[in-house]
């Protein structure tokens, strides 16, 4: 994603506490890759590695990683905690979630002030919420039953540890909820707008608060997916298409 700075927004002159007190309004959320995932991929990893035959139709598969709780109630859940609040209280507020959570800083913001202007916030800020809503604690590598477009809790098949694989993201989404406030939604379906199951991509618009602050440069990139029968929904669709 591109965005245009001007000299005041990466040299702001706005004090700190002015800028601080600023309330957040609105969430531009494009998903995107956009931290380097060496270590997020070992700890994922650990379940151990799939087969490399679809146990389903015993051709190769190329597995992808998954979110056991969709992005897209993730996002909404972050939004919820942020929107009305300042930004200030933003920073506390992201700030403790990553601590809980033992995300380590990338090295594109280590060091960054995010009250120090508009441009380092918008950094800062992305980082940290890209960072939760792909949380290693949540994540699973291999085959699993689909998120049906963000309308179910995406559970892991194996033929990775089986049993444990699904207890450990099961026990780490109840810690998400946990440190979201208790915002998080963790029902095993969510109806879409009809009321129904969703059996695609939904047909609603996309939210637009549902949508993030820039990133200034590029993570590195995992290879691409052949994307052959995953589920998306808007909120899922990532640049980097091994993460579902």
């Amino acid at each position: 994603m591109l965005s245009l700075y001007d000299y005041d927004d990466a040299n702001s002159t706005v004090p700190k506490d002015a800028f601080g007190k600023r309330k957040i309004y609105f969430i531009r959320y494009q998903r995107g890759d956009l931290f380097e995932k060496t270590a997020w991929h070992k700890l994922v990893s650990k379940d151990g590695e799939p087969e490399k035959k679809d146990p389903s139709t015993g051709k190769p598969k190329h597995w992808v990683y998954n979110h056991y709780v969709p992005h897209s109630r993730i996002i909404k859940a972050l939004e919820d905690n942020i929107l009305d609040q300042e930004r200030a209280d933003v920073v506390k507020l992201l700030t403790d979630i990553v601590t809980k959570l033992k995300i380590e800083q990338d090295e594109d913001v280590k060091g960054v002030d995010p009250l120090s202007g508009r441009l380092a916030y918008d950094a800062w800020a992305e980082w940290s919420i890209s960072s939760i809503a792909d949380w290693a604690g949540i994540m699973f590598y291999g085959p699993g039953t689909g998120d049906g477009a963000g309308t179910k809790l995406d559970k892991p098949t194996g033929p990775v540890n089986g049993a444990a694989q699904l207890a450990r993201v099961k026990n780490s989404a109840e810690v998400l909820k946990m440190v979201l406030n208790g915002k998080l939604d963790l029902a095993e379906i969510v109806p879409n707008e009809s009321g129904t199951e969703s059996a695609g991509k939904p047909t609603k618009p996309v939210d637009k608060n549902i949508l993030s602050l820039f990133h200034l440069t590029m993570a590195s990139k995992l290879p691409d997916d052949d994307d052959d029968d995953e589920d998306y929904s808007y909120e899922d669709m990532s640049d980097d298409e091994d993460i579902n």
